[in-house]
């Protein structure tokens, strides 16, 4: 079993960030939310497939998953060899919470304030 834990980044600049979420209206609320607390920066992907992608050409500060049908996870186990910043999970899922915790990833609940809280820990980074 692998363990990825998350790196604080206080002291780190958040300057570009990658939102992977299966459903486009919680893409687009990331993004803007993004754009207008933390950075303008701030690329997409749907699915594994385009996540991965992506992942591989590119270094972002910030990587927020979706629980993706547990293919977070899946993200997760590819990038142990992949120099990327920080990854969390944002999903309303909370199946997926336990797994996370368990792997030292942070997750933020999408049905509560949890939005709120992701942007308010990487606001001070501008």
């Amino acid at each position: 079993m692998f363990k990825r834990s998350c790196k604080i980044l206080r002291n780190m600049a958040i300057n570009k960030v990658l939102v992977v979420d299966d459903d486009e209206d919680w893409r687009e609320i990331l993004q803007e939310s993004f754009q207008r607390d933390i950075t303008s920066d701030v690329e997409l992907a749907e699915d594994y497939d385009s996540a991965m992608a992506k992942i591989r050409q590119n270094r972002y500060d910030l990587i927020v998953l979706d629980s993706l049908e547990g293919d977070c996870f899946k993200i997760c186990q590819e990038m142990t060899n992949i120099k990327q910043g920080e990854l969390v999970i944002f999903s309303a899922d909370n199946r997926v919470k336990d797994r996370a915790d368990e792997r030292g990833i942070n997750f933020y609940d999408k049905c509560s304030d949890g939005l709120d809280k992701l942007i308010e820990r990487y606001r001070d980074n501008k």
